[in-house]
């Protein structure tokens, strides 16, 4: 019974990966030609910051990537960037995963969007902006992306915290999976209007998460029927073992570095234990249940600057 029910996970698995990365595999045949991508500037990456450093006015040496050309007029987006840092004495930092859609032969595939997701590249961008930031100026980092590595998330997160200004995050739409870790380390959340997180329980691949591997083995143990099946499932229980356990780490990490009085083990509950369906959305009034410092709206001046980074 149970060889049969894997079976038909992995083929399941197989052919729903073929269908939603089917642009992606037809990349580097003979039939790329025909594939195509929706119009979109994106002429500024997802991870961005401006040329200057309020108040000096000094150049990021580190962070030269997804600049506006120096050449170029300023238009709204430079200015309104430039008035808010100044007013707020304080660093904009934009990491915004935006989407991009294939076409064949013209036509925009059904299955063919797709969603940047955090990466080794952002956390290193990341690494570079702050290089240069002065401890005493604020980091405001506008959010939105649906997650991706958490190696990333971890290695922007020992950035922030090695930054000793304040950190404020915006969510204008989401910060899901290994966004909302980011989150957490803001000193405070703001929330745009409907805008949701995610749960941060580590997923092992084809829609499987940790949480599930390990409720399994408490309830049959990690050797159900012998055989490869209980070889696999010794594999992967040890995998999901290590994978809960890290997330529940960073989180108290987070926590103990903020300081702000959460009980430790209810967030790492509600939000990383497999309670929730991982993609379930929590919205400011269950998020306010379980972190301090979360506000129910963002800036009007954060909200245009994250529409117009959205045009570039």
């Amino acid at each position: 019974m149970l060889e049969t029910i894997f079976i038909s996970v992995v083929v399941s698995a197989v052919v729903w990966g073929i269908i939603w990365n089917g642009s992606r595999i037809l990349k580097g045949t003979r039939f790329s030609s025909y594939l195509g991508k929706s119009p979109q500037k994106n002429n500024i990456g997802n991870v961005y910051t401006s040329p200057s450093i309020y108040p000096m006015g000094n150049p990021i040496v580190g962070g030269l990537l997804d600049k506006l050309p120096a050449q170029a007029e300023k238009d709204e987006f430079a200015e309104l960037l430039e008035e808010v840092e100044a007013r707020e004495k304080s660093k904009i930092i934009f990491i915004n995963h935006r989407s991009s859609s294939s076409s064949l032969m013209g036509l925009t595939l059904p299955f063919g969007e797709s969603y940047t997701t955090l990466s080794q590249k952002d956390a290193i961008k990341i690494i570079d902006i702050l290089r240069d930031v002065p401890d005493d100026i604020t980091i405001d980092l506008i959010l939105n992306t649906t997650g991706g590595s958490v190696t990333a998330a971890e290695i922007i997160i020992n950035a922030l915290h090695n930054h000793s200004g304040r950190v404020r995050v915006y969510i204008p739409h989401y910060a899901q999976s290994a966004g909302l870790l980011i989150a957490l380390t803001g000193n405070d959340i703001y929330l745009g209007k409907n805008a949701f997180v995610s749960p941060v329980d580590p997923q092992l691949g084809y829609g499987i998460s940790a949480a599930s591997v390990k409720r399994f083995c408490d309830k049959h143990g990690d050797d159900p029927n012998g055989g490869w099946v209980g070889d696999f499932i010794k594999l992967i229980s040890g995998e999901a073992q290590s994978s809960i356990k890290r997330i529940y780490d960073l989180i108290k990490k987070i926590l103990i570095r903020k300081s702000q009085g959460e009980s430790i083990e209810e967030v790492q509950v509600e939000l990383a234990s497999g309670k929730y369906n991982h993609c379930k959305p929590l919205f400011f009034q269950d998020l306010n249940q379980i972190i301090r410092s979360v506000h129910p709206s963002i800036p009007a001046d954060i909200f245009r600057l994250f529409e117009l980074h959205n045009e570039k």
